[in-house]
C-alpha cells in the first residue's frame, strides 16, 4: 500500500543523536532516540530498536580518506579499497582472494554518497508506522538519555547558537539510526538485537549529509554526489541536512595511537543519524526492495565465508586494533568485510562460526512481502 503526504507533513523530525557505546572486549550497546536494544533471549521484551550506524572511513579532518598507499601511520584508500594481502593482516594462515573479486565489495559504503538507509525496528514499531505513527518520534530513551552524538550536538548548539550545529540541531530533536546495508548492524556488542523488522529510508536528492565531530561541531557537509558543500551555503540552508555521520574515537590513552594519525580508544564506533523528516523522500516496510537487500546480504556473506575456508582463525586483538584505527583511516589491505563494519565488536570477528551465525540470523528474518510505503509528493 502506498500513501502520499504533503511536502511539509510532520513525520516531523528534529534530531537527536544517539550512540552505541562499543566496548570492544566486554561492552554493551546502548540505543537512544527511542530505539533501545532487545534481549534476544527474552521473547517478552518488545522494546524499540534501531540500527546504530555510521560507516566508512573518515580522516581526522572530517573528509573521506582517499589516500593511496599507506604511509608510516597505516593510512589507506577508503573509497577504492585495495586488496587483501596474504591474510596475515589478521594473523590468518591463508591467501584469501583479492577483496575486489568478491561481491561484498559492493557493500563498502561511501559515507557522503549515501541516500538509502536501513534501520532495524520491532514488530510493534512497524505496526505503528503502518497505522500512522511518525517515522521519527522519540528523542530520548527513559533512563538512558539521548546518546553521545545528541549530547555533543546540543551542547555545541547551546554554547554557540549561531554555529552550523546551532542551526541544524532544531531539525534533529528525534531520530532513527541508519546504515546503508542491514547486516553490519544486525548484532550489537554481546549479541544484542534491535528488532527483527527493517525500515528502508530514502532521502530526497537535494538532501545533504553532514559530518558531526566528537566536539559537536559540524565540520563538513556533502551533497549526494559526495561533493563538498560550501560552508556559507550550508549555513544559509541548514534545513537541507538530512543525515549526520558521527564517528566516535573512544577514550584513548597515550598508548592508543594509530601510527601518525592520532589516538583511538577501545570504545570507538561510527553511525549515521537520520532525523530531518523534511528531507525524507519515502520510507517503507515489508517491501520487495527490503527482502532483496536481505537476500543480497546473505549471498555476499556466504561468498565471503567460502573465501575464507581453509584459513586459520583470525587474531581477535589484531581485528580490534585494525577496526578501531580504521575509524580514522581504513587500512588499504583490509578486505571489504572489514571496511563495511559499523560495530567492530566480538560478534563481527570474521570466524567461520560468527559468519554462520550472522547469515542464519539474517535468513531467519525473511518475510512474505506486505508492502507499506509512505512518500512525499514530488
Amino acid at each position: 500500500m502506498v500513501q502520499r503526504k504533503g511536502a511539509r507533513r510532520a513525520l516531523v523530525a528534529r534530531a537527536l543523536l544517539g550512540h552505541i557505546y562499543l566496548l570492544i572486549f566486554a561492552g554493551t550497546a546502548l540505543g537512544a532516540c527511542g530505539l533501545t536494544t532487545r534481549d534476544p533471549n527474552d521473547p517478552q521484551d518488545s522494546s524499540g530498536g534501531g540500527s546504530s550506524v555510521a560507516t566508512g572511513g573518515s580522516s581526522a579532518g572530517g573528509g573521506v580518506s582517499t589516500g593511496g598507499a599507506p604511509s608510516s601511520g597505516g593510512s589507506g584508500d577508503f573509497e577504492d579499497g585495495g586488496t587483501v594481502g596474504h591474510g596475515d593482516w589478521l594473523g590468518r594462515d591463508c591467501d584469501p582472494p583479492p577483496s575486489d573479486q568478491l561481491s561484498l565489495e559492493a557493500h563498502v559504503v561511501q559515507p557522503y554518497k549515501s541516500r538509502i538507509f536501513y534501520t532495524w525496528t520491532t514488530e510493534d514499531q512497524e505496526k505503528g508506522l503502518r497505522e500512522g505513527d511518525p517515522l521519527y518520534s522519540v528523542g530520548e530513551v527513559p533512563g538512558k538519555g539521548r546518546g553521545r552524538a545528541a549530547d555533543v550536538l546540543f551542547d555545541r548548539a547551546k554554547a554557540d547558537p549561531d554555529s552550523l550545529s546551532g542551526l541544524v540541531a532544531p531539525f534533529f530533536d528525534t531520530c532513527r539510526y541508519g546504515w546503508p546495508h542491514p547486516w553490519p548492524t544486525r548484532f550489537g556488542v554481546g549479541g544484542e538485537q534491535y528488532g527483527d523488522k527493517l525500515i528502508r529510508i530514502t532521502l530526497k536528492p537535494q538532501a545533504w549529509v553532514a559530518r558531526l565531530d566528537p566536539s559537536g561541531e559540524i565540520s563538513s557537509v556533502y551533497d549526494q554526489q559526495g561533493a563538498p558543500v560550501p560552508f556559507a551555503e550550508a549555513m544559509a540552508h541548514p534545513e537541507r541536512i538530512g543525515a549526520l555521520y558521527f564517528v566516535y574515537f573512544g577514550d584513548p590513552t597515550v598508548d592508543d595511537w594509530c601510527g601518525s594519525f592520532g589516538p583511538v580508544g577501545p570504545e570507538s564506533y561510527r553511525e549515521f543519524v537520520l532525523g530531518n523528516a523534511d528531507m525524507v523522500e519515502r520510507y517503507e516496510v515489508g517491501t520487495e526492495a527490503i527482502l532483496s537487500e536481505l537476500d543480497d546480504s546473505v549471498r555476499f556473506l556466504k561468498e565471503y565465508r567460502r573465501s575464507l575456508r581453509g584459513c586459520t582463525e583470525p587474531s581477535a586483538a589484531r581485528f580490534f586494533e585494525l577496526t578501531a584505527c580504521g575509524l580514522l583511516h581504513i587500512p588499504w589491505y583490509a578486505d571489504a568485510y572489514i571496511r563495511s563494519l559499523a560495530l567492530p565488536g566480538p560478534a563481527y570477528l570474521p570466524t567461520d562460526e560468527n559468519l554462520a551465525a550472522l547469515i542464519d540470523s539474517l535468513e531467519s528474518v525473511r518475510f512474505e512481502p506486505e508492502p507499506f510505503v509512505l512518500e512525499e509528493e514530488p
